[in-house]
């Protein structure tokens, strides 16, 4: 019984894990990137996307100042 519960919901408990860690992780990167580059916003909840695309944006600003 347990093999077909796990069977059944093991893929989406490890896409809840993966998108836990991602969020985490950007959230965490975000973080860091905050205390060394002060004037970066925190993220909301749109974290991975919204660091990925402040990130390269930061990445532009840094090399034209």
């Amino acid at each position: 019984m347990m093999d077909g519960w796990r069977k059944k919901g093991g893929g989406s408990v490890l896409l809840a894990w993966f998108c836990f860690f991602a969020f985490f992780l950007s959230f965490f990167l975000a973080f860091v990137l905050h205390i060394l580059i002060p004037h970066t916003p925190l993220p909301e909840h749109r974290a991975p996307l919204y660091i990925l695309t402040n990130i390269h944006t930061y990445h532009i600003h840094i090399h034209i100042t």
